[in-house]
């Protein structure tokens, strides 16, 4: 145990831990010794503890005493001489404080435990701490942990022979303390370090107190260990010098952890330098220099290379090989490019791998080195991996000191950095090709090509897009040419550009997705197929050419077709209707005839059949009226007409045959507007349509509209006449059927299907077309394209 106490207790109370002495006596723990700074952090004095004023199991708190003293009582049992606890103590003033203790047993001679020592440490800030940051905890357990491993308590006479040394010598120095009972000088290296120690601790034995100072010491294993020292001179009664207590702290950590760091530091500054230099460089072969002279310049080492890997031959190929190599190596046939991996440096090749060896000689994976080789004392080599690809090796030899695995920690990182070089400048290359290819592409294909950028609105909606770029091809398609197209965007170019472009267009640009699709320009007036993609985020860009001529025919085609069927029903048309009128004019005649000697009184019943036969051969009638009407397609007289006229005219007719739960609209203005046709055709067209919305609404009302506009359509200028309803709508299977003759969804409505069938006729006869739109409950809409007549 120490000498001097009171020494001790000067030392530490210029430290952060508090010691304790308490005498064997469980249940009561006699405090015989406390360091005075226990009043700094606990507020109690030391003559409170040590009167037993106040007892540590009073002040612990009651969550933790029932805990420690169970702890306490199985290490005992278990014969455990040192340990440390975490617990919580009430300071004076009624604050938790954190502690942590490291107990120690003390015995006398034959075994018996006497007393049990403790050092203390405040850890209050730190437990606080742990809430805010695992780390933080982290970090402090590992502090505590150590703790014991890097410090000792010594004290020697004023000859500087120990007289103490607490038993965490061994952790620090490897003895054990009885083994280091000697001359303190007796262990210390001849660093010039320790010429001062010698001095500083000479004054100390003169009573002169030294601030803390370094020395080098070496450990039981041999190797050195660097420790701080605090001490302190003893004095007795008289004033004398009786004796130096200190505290020494391994600080080799330390020391390393500086040096490592700086070297670190260096290194990253000098691997920041070699990736500026690599991202100028021209080819690998630059690169592959740069490496090695970094290499070269980490290790130590004169020789060395950097190699890569050929993608087409798999040979590995070393533009870097170092001049002494090349110029003292004798090898036969010495060469840079390898085809075969042999030796150390093929097994790393091989192996993808790194190798170390201080003594190649003896090296398993050594095959020895050609004749004429020069001789290999120290190899380090590690593979250049991107990806588990291998793209090259960086091999170095016969450094002046013994390769470390901190060397190949760097070399490593030059791999790394040399992986990416060799990859990036690879890319380049591709690109390169790429680009040709692209190029050339770009001005041979028949294809136009554009590409641009989106532009969006504040709420990220595309508006409007960018020209950045167009092909030749474009050009000629368009007919805009490149310098008036580039930065300009298409609404500044085409400004009847239809939202239809721009929104498909900004799907693409902003989602990445691809379209395919065919589609009427209404600007250029012209059909394309239609290809678009995004390069990148908010870019896309459009391949197309002009199907216009296809769709003509196509359109040509289905128009003969159409016609075919038509003039085959007219023709049908044409011979029902006459048979028709024959088998009625002789029905209506001799049910005339039967009726007029009928008495509507007498005979009332016969009366009435008679007057519903007549009924229903009216209705004959008008069917084969509505049968002549589509079979007269060559009788038609075709002059220009006032649209905005007729439509007009037409008004009176419509509202007169409209129940009052049906609203009329008109969008018509006295335009002016001329189409070539007949006005009792376009009378019945308006007149069929409207019939049709009047029965789609006649349930629950609503409102009929009749307008017309000027609009581009199909490479033309037409007239749209719109016919619109917000009845019971049409089901979408119908849809395609309705202007089919005699096809109804009117079945129970005396629908003859025949008026859409005609409305049809008609707008095909005037060289229009006519398209519906329709959702069930909502309504329907029926767009009738008539070719607007001009003058010229």
């Amino acid at each position: 145990m120490i000498e001097n106490l009171k020494a001790i207790e000067e030392i530490i109370d210029n430290s952060s831990v508090i010691i304790f002495l308490w005498r064997f006596v469980p249940g009561i723990w006699p405090v015989e010794f406390v360091s005075k700074n226990v009043e700094t952090t606990l507020g109690y004095t030391k003559e409170e503890f040590m009167s037993g004023l106040v007892s540590w199991t009073g002040i612990t708190h009651q969550d933790d005493a029932l805990r420690l003293e169970k702890e306490v009582e199985q290490f005992l049992q278990d014969d455990i001489k040192e340990w440390s606890q975490e617990y919580r103590l009430f300071s004076k003033s009624g604050y938790i404080r954190w502690i942590k203790d490291y107990n120690k047993v003390i015995t006398d001679s034959v075994g018996n435990i006497t007393h049990i020592q403790a050092v203390i440490t405040d850890i209050t800030s730190t437990r606080e701490a742990e809430y805010k940051s695992q780390e933080t905890e982290n970090k402090y357990k590992r502090i505590i942990e150590e703790l014991k491993d890097e410090y000792f308590f010594y004290s020697h006479g004023i000859d500087g022979v120990f007289t103490y040394l607490s038993s965490s010598i061994t952790d620090v120095l490897g003895y054990f303390p009885d083994e280091f009972m000697t001359h303190y000088s007796e262990y210390l290296t001849k660093s010039s370090i320790n010429e001062e120690a010698v001095e500083r601790t000479n004054w100390s034995i003169k009573g002169i107190r030294q601030p803390s100072y370094e020395v080098e010491i070496l450990h039981k294993d041999g190797y050195i260990k660097r420790l701080e020292v605090s001490e302190i001179p003893v004095f007795d009664k008289e004033g004398q010098v009786i004796s130096i207590e200190g505290i020494a702290h391994d600080i080799t950590k330390h020391i390393k952890t500086e040096e490592l760091l700086k070297k670190e530091s260096y290194v990253n500054r000098a691997i920041a330098h070699l990736n500026n230099k690599i991202l100028y460089s021209q080819s690998i072969e630059d690169i592959s220099h740069f490496i090695l002279e970094y290499a070269q310049k980490f290790t130590d080492s004169p020789f060395g290379f950097v190699a890569y890997l050929d993608n087409k031959t798999g040979y590995m190929i070393s533009p870097t090989m170092t001049r002494e190599i090349w110029d003292m190596c004798n090898v036969k046939d010495k060469d840079i490019i390898f085809k075969e991996f042999r030796g150390l440096w093929g097994w790393v090749l091989n192996n993808h791998k790194p190798i170390l060896t201080n003594n190649p000689s003896e090296d398993s994976r050594s095959t020895g080195v050609p004749s004429g080789h020069i001789p290999i004392k120290r190899f380090i080599s590690v593979p250049s991996l991107i990806n588990e690809k291998l793209v090259g090796q960086i091999a170095l030899a016969n450094s002046n000191r013994d390769y470390t695995i901190y060397d190949l920690k760097i070399l490593e990182q030059l791999a790394e950095v040399y992986a990416i070089a060799f990859e990036r400048k690879n890319f380049e290359n591709a690109i390169f090709e790429s680009e040709k290819k692209y190029n050339l592409l770009f001005h041979k294909s028949v294809n136009g090509f554009a590409l641009h950028d989106i532009i969006l609105d504040k709420n990220g909606k595309p508006v409007n897009y960018r020209f950045l770029d167009i092909n030749p091809s474009f050009e000629k398609l368009t007919g805009f040419s490149r310098e008036n197209v580039i930065g300009k965007t298409v609404l500044e170019i085409l400004p009847d550009t239809e939202a239809f472009w721009i929104e498909k267009y900004g799907d693409v640009a902003l989602t990445g997705k691809e379209i395919h699709f065919e589609k009427y320009s209404v600007a250029l007036k012209k059909h394309f197929e239609v290809m678009a993609f995004s390069p990148e985020k908010g870019k896309f860009a459009v391949t197309f050419h002009d199907i216009t001529d296809r769709k003509i025919k196509e359109q040509y085609d289905a128009e003969m077709k159409e016609l075919g069927k038509i003039e085959s029903l007219r023709k049908l048309a044409r011979g029902i209707s006459h048979d028709f009128n024959n088998i009625i004019s002789i029905l209506m005649g001799n049910i005339g005839y039967i009726s007029t000697y009928l008495s509507k009184d007498k005979d009332s019943h016969m009366y009435e059949c008679s007057q519903s036969i007549l009924l229903a051969l009216q209705q004959a009638i008008d069917l084969t009226k509505q049968l002549s009407q589509f079979a007269k397609q060559s009788e038609i007289l075709y002059i220009p007409l006032n649209i905005s006229t007729l439509i007009d005219g037409s008004k009176k007719l419509i509202e007169s045959m409209l129940p009052k739960t049906i609203q009329l609209k008109y969008h018509v203005d006295n335009t002016g507007y001329k189409v070539m046709g007949d006005a009792s055709q376009i009378y019945q067209i308006i007149s069929n349509l409207s019939i049709n919305a009047k029965q789609a609404m006649i349930k629950k009302g609503g409102i009929l509209e009749i307008g017309i506009k000027k609009v581009e359509n199909k490479g033309g200028t037409y007239i749209n006449l719109t016919i619109s309803d917000t009845g019971d709508g049409i089901e979408e299977k119908d849809i395609e059927r309705i202007f089919e003759p005699y096809f109804t969804t009117k079945k129970n409505q005396g629908g003859t299907g025949l008026g859409l069938a005609i409305v049809h006729s008609i707008v095909t006869q005037m060289k229009g077309f006519i398209n519906v739109k329709s959702e069930i409950g909502k309504g329907t809409l029926f767009n009738i394209y008539l070719p607007l007549f001009e003058k010229d």
